[in-house]
């Protein structure tokens, strides 16, 4: 297992990509939102998980977030979710990677996972580095989605993780 940890750097792009979710513009602080994939969130895309452990929840009303205690955050615990759920995620790429990179692609990869969660395909293409044109046209034409439908925030998102892992930018 690897031990890598992020720069400060990270979750400044981090926060640039998933956005502070507010589902109510009208009302001071941050309330949960539906994002287009289904999933209700908050803060910098803190997934919000039901009883039963899991995160798609179309059929919760706000009043059932509520009852859960995430009905209203501010800005500060938005960073403070966002930094307790990457944690885990960093894990799970150290756990993932059975080489060595750089930095940039540790990033870029914890970005990915972020948002789409484990990808045997991506950790396989990496781990046995497999040739950087193959891995792009792979990072840029998955996971781009929701629904059935091309988003291109997604697709723009992508681009991002895989020049950043490719180029360092």
């Amino acid at each position: 297992m690897n031990n890598y940890e992020l720069s400060e750097n990270f979750f400044d792009k981090m926060k640039k990509f998933e956005g502070l979710h507010d589902g109510d513009l009208t009302k001071i602080g941050l309330q949960p939102k539906l994002c287009p994939a289904g999933y209700w969130t908050i803060g910098y895309g803190h997934c919000i998980i039901t009883m039963n452990g899991r995160c798609h929840v179309n059929e919760w009303s706000l009043s059932r977030i509520k009852e859960l205690k995430m009905d209203l955050i501010d800005e500060i615990e938005a960073d403070c979710l966002l930094r307790k759920d990457v944690k885990y995620y960093v894990n799970l790429v150290n756990i993932h990677l059975e080489v060595q990179v750089e930095q940039h692609q540790f990033e870029a990869i914890v970005l990915f996972v972020y948002n789409c969660g484990i990808s045997e395909t991506l950790f396989d293409m990496v781990n046995t580095r497999v040739s950087l044109p193959i891995l792009l046209s792979w990072w840029r034409t998955r996971y781009v989605t929701a629904n059935g439908i091309k988003l291109k925030g997604l697709q723009m998102r992508r681009l991002f993780e895989s020049n950043l892992f490719a180029y360092g930018w």
